[in-house]
């Protein structure tokens, strides 16, 4: 969690420019100036054109959709893979540290990129595969993307476990979300956890936003209130998943564990 995830980046400052009329024109980087044809003509982007609108962490980027060559194409497909190894990689040290200072133990930072690495990466690939797959369709049809809320939303639930259990429960991939669907769906304290979770991050991301909104000084408080923070959810977050999977660990192997403790009666038989 960074503070890009917790905090919104201003807005670049409007930028006044004349019109083809003499008239001024006050607007974001993101709003075309009028050109100077007549009021019936379009922007640079042509009659149907389509934006393709890409937030990043300082900033919002427009290109029309017609400039995505497949040269273009070809580059920000490697850009996804170098942004989720070198992410994949930072999440195991990260987490899987965290984990090993909760239980006593030495960070051991290449064990846990060795450890966890892979795991991490196909999981952001999975993640990178699954927008991709729906970003054509929100782009020719942007209504879709108040119909997909409830959606995502619900999904993102069912699975925010996943990248702590990688760590918390030693899973492989597949286990962790399946484990994942498992403890969400069954509610109690996981749902619980969940949304304490959830109103945590929404005050925090109040609070930092105008801490980030306020200039200089504010955005290195914002900066160093964020590290700490973050580090708290985490941890929190590893340690209620480590406990969750060892009681469902030791829920699921008690069953008939205590027989042998059991007494006998004076027939020989055990008693309930």
């Amino acid at each position: 969690m960074t503070l890009w995830q917790l905090a919104d980046p201003p807005e670049p400052p409007a930028v006044t420019t004349r019109s083809g009329y003499g008239e001024p024109f006050s607007g974001g980087p993101g709003e075309p100036a009028p050109t100077g044809g007549s009021p019936g003509s379009v922007g640079s982007t042509g009659a149907g054109g389509t934006d393709v609108t890409i937030e990043t962490a300082v900033g919002t980027v427009e290109m029309p959709l017609e400039a995505l060559s497949m040269g273009m194409l070809g580059w920000i497909g490697l850009a996804i893979v170098a942004y989720v190894t070198f992410s994949g990689i930072l999440m195991a040290a990260y987490v899987g540290g965290i984990d090993r200072r909760l239980r006593g133990e030495p960070i051991a930072v290449g064990t846990c990129i060795a450890t966890y690495a892979p795991r991490y990466i196909l999981y952001n690939l999975v993640v990178a595969g699954a927008f991709l797959l729906v970003f054509p369709l929100f782009v020719l049809a942007p209504p879709l993307i108040l119909l997909a809320i409830p959606v995502i939303v619900a999904l993102s639930y069912v699975f925010y476990p996943v990248p702590f259990l990688f760590v918390a429960a030693d899973a492989s991939l597949l286990e962790a979300f399946r484990r994942s669907a498992d403890l969400t769906t069954a509610g109690g304290q996981v749902l619980s956890f969940g949304l304490w979770h959830l109103v945590a991050a929404v005050a925090a991301s109040l609070v930092l936003s105008l801490l980030v909104s306020a200039g200089g000084a504010g955005f290195l408080l914002a900066l160093c209130v964020s590290a700490p923070l973050s580090l708290v959810l985490t941890a929190a977050t590893v340690s209620f998943f480590r406990e969750e999977t060892e009681d469902e660990g030791t829920a699921s192997a008690g069953g008939f564990g205590d027989d042998s403790a059991a007494e006998a009666d004076d027939y020989g038989w055990v008693a309930d």
